[in-house]
């Protein structure tokens, strides 16, 4: 993972501590990078969020 993305996660495990939000949100870095990685610059990701933070 990138070290501006390690940044912005260890920023917000000290933000809202380990629970199943912050669980969610580092599940998606992850996958947010990977599309980073594997998509043309012309890209575009539309990423949609349950209202109350379930999967």
């Amino acid at each position: 993972m990138p070290p501006a993305v390690k940044d912005m996660v260890s920023a917000f495990r000290r933000f809202i501590g380990r629970n199943a939000m912050m669980a969610y949100l580092v599940m998606m870095a992850h996958r947010l990078v990977e599309l980073r990685r594997v998509l043309k610059p012309t890209r575009r990701i539309y990423c949609f969020k349950p209202r109350r933070g379930r999967n």
